[in-house]
């Protein structure tokens, strides 16, 4: 088992911890700059201070500081690696002093928080001592002491008992007047009176005694770094300028997990409200908010003496189940437990202001991709191991730069925060490198490692907790090797959601369908039973495509009745496509599928489209997002050819398997989506730039004709009996025929000049008053929209213009015309091989003979008898001949099709002639050129597909001694255009729904 992958060099060793994130931050942080500007107006204001201080000559002015930064975030959310990625920054300025990481429950009892700062201060001081005295080694010849350090110097010489030093021992001392037990000892041992007294003077305010000589300490630490540092950047002008670029040190203290000690959380409050108040002490706190929250209030608790009062754990911790009833009583009856909760809360703004709390965010499906160790992000490392295409990424081009994308939604399988994504990215780290340089690696090992990391991301998923024991007991059962193990697709029933609507129930899903994919895609002999498999994968290519909710549930009979047998002409139409391509797709363009659908602000499955808005706009980005697909699915196909990795039945494209499935098993579900999915995609290609501009451009027109087909769809649900409910669709199928007729009426009319004075027409008339909208336009060359009254007079009008239209052609004896029929077209028709028996393809040559002899003067029902044979022979997947044929036919019979211009009278033909020229019809619409190429490209894969098929069914049947016209076997009697009743067999199967 070998992959042909190299480890990049820039990859970090992976580490299960803490660590500096860099650009990173950002993802958990996305305050992290605003953090930086804080510290950096705080620095501001202690240069301020330390101007007013030195400037002053006396005074006794009085400010606290609250220099406190809090950084929040759940348990694993990577509070500490912020820490660590703040103190990495900070470092870089040598005028920061930074002092080393406080763990409070690493404390034991004896420890003191303020001991520890303390401590930590003295050793700070202690290091510039010793700075110091190499400053004196390097002047020792020369005795030049700067004179800002001449009190440290005697005879160039440091002091042993220097300023410094002083102040240090001095802050031991009075810190420790603040411990009982030494003030005990002190007031025990003394040798009279007199000495018991001054000794006992530093025992009555030592925690204001010490908190003054804490400052003095740090007003220290403060002068002598900042004039040992400027001294130091003086003398060495090579220096990086950089190394020191603030006016005045800050002391940063770092305290990290401050909730995860109860014990220690009010002694740290008290901490940092009472000693860290200086301009240049910048405390970072992280942990826990809630927690923090908690544990405050429980320390606050103990203060009260509840035992002692008789009070039980109902009276002084709960709102009494009476008093709870009325929310305005709550106010005056405040439990113990609800006063010191707000108090907690007070404190800490008091402690840690809000404006300088960030909280930190969980990593989403938008983040985790580009969770890295260096420069190796988790969506490239996917890519090392799945490749290019995957479930987890694609191809795309972005600057003439082909670029790794995610699909986001895959991700789901990732925790969100970033000590579990950390644990499965070290397995995926250890199996990648197990695989490199082509190396070959043992089938155990190999195994192991990918059982590691399908564990790892399994039991790091905070959401998976509650669903490991299903998800290992039932769904994923390990072996002891591939073979023996298998995914149990079948018990994922047992999930359902007795609930509408849950997000961390779709997420489980998706979840579960993804842990599917890795265990099939990284071990193939993993066993599972595929139609279990394909039902759980449409239920959750369902989910992510956003199914309607009037399709949720039903069942497949109910679907393919009032749905699949309408065709291209079926409600949600969109939807049923989208979903067989996602369900029939490799995974990997399955998986694309659902991230270019899923998060999209358009409301894309528009129920029928006669009454929804801009269905053009979501046709056309279908068929955008097919084409795409298509493309990637080419490039994808073609890189695994080269790789050598594609089998035969791998390398068939999505269109291949529509063809496959659409030929067999014809009363399967399945099959009958994929010949659905198969007709609309080629119906929706077949449609010229022409008509579908016109549809747009006419829409006020077209709106009347969509008003009278929803009333006749909804009449369906009214029929009685299966005769009633035959004639209505019938109907239905007349008036859609008909729709189509008049709008390539309009753009003949349109393209035609029609030439008619203002005598010849009535002032009511609507041509009338588009022609005068029209000339005062063109005279005062104000093409604007014209006043909301006038508009409306005009559109009430256009619409009543519409319906008389509307009326006029409904009669069934109209007239047809084709006189723009292609004659080459239709011989190349005509002339196809149909077979030696009564096909299919030879009753569409028969109905098209009437209409192609009576193209000047047709009559409608013959028009609509070949047209309706041909149009059921194109979508025919059961027959062998004429179907390709007919496919491409028939979108040139159609649009070469309209009512014949005679049948308009002149008026008519003017107003659509004025109202044209009024919505600028005859002015050029932009270009279509990249719909139009996404089509053609689209129609030659269908073409490739169609044939690839009929050459694989030829080479099937060839050692059978067996021909096409042999299995040509969905053959009928010759239908009659008087056969009414007989002729519309689509409907013979119509039955009226009781779903």
């Amino acid at each position: 088992m070998t992959l042909n992958t190299n480890t990049s060099e820039n990859q970090e060793e992976v580490i299960l911890g803490a660590r500096a994130l860099g650009e990173q931050v950002y993802k958990i942080m996305p305050t992290y700059d605003l953090l930086l500007e804080q510290l950096q107006e705080i620095r501001s204001t202690a240069a301020k201070q330390a101007l007013k201080k030195q400037n002053r000559c006396g005074g006794n002015d009085k400010q606290d500081f609250n220099n406190t930064v809090g950084i929040f975030g759940p348990r694993g959310t990577g509070k500490s690696s912020a820490l660590y990625t703040l103190r990495n920054y900070l470092s870089k300025d040598m005028m920061n002093i930074l002092l080393p990481l406080i763990e409070p429950d690493n404390f034991g009892e004896n420890t003191k928080i303020i001991g520890s700062i303390v401590g930590l201060l003295c050793e700070e001081g202690n290091k510039l001592i010793r700075s110091l005295k190499k400053l004196h080694i390097l002047k020792n010849d020369e005795r030049d002491v700067p004179p800002d350090l001449s009190s440290y110097f005697y005879n160039g010489t440091l002091k042993p008992n220097n300023p410094l030093k002083q102040i240090i021992d001095e802050t031991i001392e009075y810190h420790l007047y603040t411990e009982r037990h030494y003030r005990d000892m002190l007031g025990q041992n003394f040798a009279d009176l007199a000495t018991h007294i001054r000794k006992s003077e530093r025992l009555l305010i030592p925690d204001i005694e010490f908190k003054k000589k804490l400052m003095i300490l740090i007003d220290t630490i403060i002068d002598v770094k900042k004039k040992l540092m400027t001294l130091e950047v003086n003398n060495k002008k090579d220096r990086a300028t950089e190394e020191c670029q603030s006016p005045v040190p800050l002391i940063y203290i770092f305290i990290d997990d401050i909730d995860l000690k109860t014990s220690k959380t009010r002694e740290l409050m008290d901490a940092l409200l009472q000693y860290t108040n200086h301009p240049n002490i910048i405390t970072v706190l992280s942990g826990d908010y809630e927690i923090l929250t908690e544990s405050l209030t429980l320390a606050l608790l103990q203060d009260e003496p509840l035992k002692e009062l008789g009070l039980g754990a109902q009276d002084s911790l709960k709102v009494s189940a009476k008093d709870s009833e009325i929310e305005s009583d709550k106010e005056g009856k405040l439990t113990i437990l609800k006063r010191k909760t707000d108090l907690a809360h007070e404190y800490l703004k008091k402690i840690i202001p809000p404006a300088r709390r960030h909280q930190l965010v969980k990593w989403n499906e938008n983040t985790i991709p580009f969770f890295a160790f260096g420069e190796e992000t988790l969506l490239e490392q996917l890519s090392r191991l799945f490749g290019k295409w995957s479930i987890f990424s694609y191809q795309d081009k972005e600057a003439n730069e082909t670029i790794n994308k995610p699909i986001k939604r895959s991700y789901v399988i990732f925790d969100e925060k970033p000590r579990g994504i950390v644990n499965a990215y070290y397995h995926l780290n250890q199996l990648i490198k197990a695989k490199q340089n082509g190396e070959e690696i043992d089938v155990d090992k190999y195994f192991h490692l990918v059982k590691a990391f399908i564990d790892t991301l399994i039991l790091s998923n905070t959401k998976l907790l509650p669903h490991q024991e299903f998800i290992f007991g039932k769904y994923l059962l390990w072996g002891s090797e591939a073979k023996s193990s298998s995914i149990q697709y079948d018990v994922l029933n047992e999930i359902n959601n007795p609930y509408e609507i849950d997000k961390d129930f779709e997420n489980l899903r998706v979840t579960l369908y993804v842990i599917g994919e890795l265990v099939t895609n990284l071990l193939p002999k993993v066993t599972h039973d595929q139609v279990h498999y394909l039902n759980w994968r449409k239920d959750v290519m369902d989910q992510l495509l956003n199914q309607p909710i009037d399709i949720k549930r039903k069942s497949d009979q109910y679907i393919d009745q009032e749905y699949l047998k309408h065709n291209q002409y079926s409600d949600y139409r969109l939807f049923f496509l989208v979903e067989t391509l996602a369900v029939f797709a490799n995974p990997e363009i399955s998986a694309l599928i659902s991230e270019l659908i899923y998060n999209i602000d358009l409301n894309l499955y528009y129920k029928n489209r006669w009454t929804s808005e801009d269905t053009q706009v979501k046709d056309e980005y279908v068929i955008s997002v097919i084409y795409s697909l298509l493309l990637q699915e080419e490039a994808m196909l073609s890189y695994r050819m080269q790789e050598g990795k594609n089998s035969e039945k791998k390398s068939m494209t999505i269109l291949d398997k529509l063809y496959y499935q659409a030929y067999s098993n014809q009363d399967d579900i399945n099959s009958k989506l994929a010949n659905f999915s198969l007709n609309l995609l080629e119906s929706l290609c077949a449609e010229t730039a022409e008509v579908v501009i016109a549809e747009r451009q006419f829409k006020l027109l077209m709106d009347v004709w969509d008003a009278a087909l929803d009333k006749k769809q909804k009449e369906f649900s009214l029929a009685v009996n299966q005769e009633q409910l035959k004639k209505r669709s019938v109907e239905f199928m007349d008036l859609q025929i008909k729709r189509s007729l008049f709008l390539n009426s309009i753009i003949t009319i349109k393209n035609t000049a029609v030439v008619l004075t203002k005598s010849n027409l009535k002032s009511t008339d609507i041509g009338y008053m588009l022609n005068v909208i029209n000339g005062d336009r063109e005279t005062s060359g104000n093409l604007t929209k014209v006043p909301d009254a006038i508009y409306s007079t005009l559109k009430n009008r256009m619409n009543k213009f519409a319906k008389d239209i509307l009326l006029k052609f409904s009669e069934q004896n109209v007239s047809v015309e084709l006189k723009e029929i292609d004659q080459k077209e239709a011989e190349i028709f005509m002339e196809a091989p149909a077979g030696i028996s009564n096909t299919r393809f030879n009753q569409a040559k028969e109905a098209f003979k009437p209409i192609f002899n009576n193209k000047d003067n047709l009559k409608f029902r013959t028009y609509r008898f070949g047209l309706r044979t041909i149009e059921k022979l194109s979508q025919n997947n059961r027959v062998y001949y004429g179907r390709l044929e007919a496919n491409v036919f028939l979108p040139k019979l159609k649009n070469a099709s309209r009512f014949s211009v005679e049948a308009f009278s002149e008026s008519e033909r003017y107003t659509i002639h004025q109202y044209a020229k009024y919505i600028g019809a005859n002015e050029v619409e932009k270009k279509m050129d990249t719909y139009e190429n996404a089509k053609k490209f689209i129609q030659g894969k269908l073409y490739e597909a169609h044939n690839r098929f009929q050459s694989k069914t030829l080479a099937d049947i060839k050692g059978y001694n067996l021909k096409l016209n042999d299995l040509d076997s969905d053959q009928d009697e010759p239908k009659k255009i008087d056969d009414y009743d007989d002729f519309f067999n689509d409907f013979e199967d119509l039955e009226i729904s009781n779903d």
